[in-house]
């Protein structure tokens, strides 16, 4: 819902002393390293291990599935080769198991059904100041017959029918996911570790990111951007990217955004997708060369709408909503400054209010 208001380098194990125990001294600390964090099925990866019991067997697989096995030296170590299977798919789970000991890692599985791999093309949407539009996040179903040049609906609620029909009526169609937040209603809910779940972001059953971990939440994002590709989407709207100015239980930082946020922001243009930054307008001076359009939410309220000045400057569209700001007041400046504005409901149902 709206928003309320590691990278691996790949080094050798350093050496530890054992004295006699039967694990080394760090053993409650086991951890695994990838050789490379994507690839292809049929790809061979090396696994490097460390802090499991010494000179054991044990294994390395992809959910319950073995796919290699080794055994640890007397430091608890080991370092192994597998391959990626044929029929793996999507963001995976590396896990080394050694006599109850695990540690795991993701992988993102590359396949030729998906866009992952970087193009020099920049031909994606480039929605432009003035255009009209319709916010729907509740339901489905979605009311098709709002007159507006954009929608912008739900990932995962709204098929690709609903998105072919809007289409034939000549709307550009957005699909809505937090990439700053965990949802716990969401089909790959599953995918995300507990150590990424921060506190509480305001609504229920979210949690804020920590989106320093971007080898384990990029593939994630990726696959989702994957799903709005797949269903016809012509752009994507992340919220929830300004975690560095809310309590989220980690110390986030400027920098830590803005690096989250050009990674999406690249991850969409590799998939020919228009992205939307949304709020997060301390940032929109770095941000507006990365990102195509705006969306915004109660700008008027809080006396912020020059903030988004940037995106109008470099010709990109400013989608905005109020929601108490009766529209005789918003409209005038909305109008002046050349922002898409409505008038919503909370929830964000099918009604709204448009600027005369």
């Amino acid at each position: 819902m709206p928003t309320l208001t590691r990278r691996f380098l790949f080094s050798s194990l350093s050496a530890c002393i054992t004295v006699g125990l039967a694990t080394p001294a760090f053993a409650a600390s086991t951890s695994i390293a990838l050789s490379q964090e994507s690839g292809r099925p049929g790809d061979s990866i090396t696994v490097v291990g460390k802090g499991f019991p010494i000179k054991t067997k044990g294994s390395v697989s992809i959910g319950t599935t073995t796919i290699g096995s080794m055994k640890t030296g007397r430091k608890g170590g080991f370092q192994t080769t597998v391959k990626i299977p044929p029929d793996s798919a999507g963001s995976v789970k590396i896990i080394s198991k050694v006599a109850g000991k695990q540690a795991t890692r993701w992988f993102k599985v590359i396949t030729t059904t998906t866009t992952t791999v970087p193009s020099p093309s920049t031909n994606w949407w480039k929605p432009t100041p003035g255009l009209t539009w319709q916010w729907q996040l509740s339901g489905p179903p979605i009311d098709t017959a709002v007159v507006a040049d954009i929608y912008n609906v739900d990932l995962f609620e709204v098929g690709p029918a609903t998105v072919s029909t809007l289409h034939n009526q000549g709307r550009k169609v957005i699909c809505y996911m937090s990439a700053g937040s965990y949802e716990d209603w969401r089909s790959d809910a599953a995918d995300f570790p507990a150590g990424v779940l921060g506190k509480s972001n305001g609504w229920p059953g979210e949690r804020w990111l920590d989106i320093r971990a971007l080898d384990v939440l990029m593939p994630i994002m990726e696959a989702r951007f994957d799903l709005c590709k797949s269903k016809g989407f012509d752009g994507v709207e992340v919220d929830n990217v300004d975690g560095y100015t809310n309590r989220t239980g980690f110390l986030l930082t400027n920098t830590d955004q803005l690096t989250y946020n050009r990674r999406l922001a690249k991850a969409a243009h590799d998939r020919g997708l228009a992205i939307a930054l949304k709020n997060d307008l301390e940032q929109i001076p770095e941000l507006v060369g990365d990102f195509d359009l705006a969306i915004n939410e109660e700008c008027a309220a809080y006396n912020e709408c020059d903030a988004l000045k940037p995106f109008i400057a470099a010709n990109k569209a400013v989608l905005h909503a109020e929601y108490d700001v009766d529209t005789t007041k918003f409209c005038p400046i909305s109008a002046a400054l050349k922002l898409s504005s409505i008038r919503k409901n909370l929830d964000l149902d099918a009604w709204r209010q448009t600027c005369p």
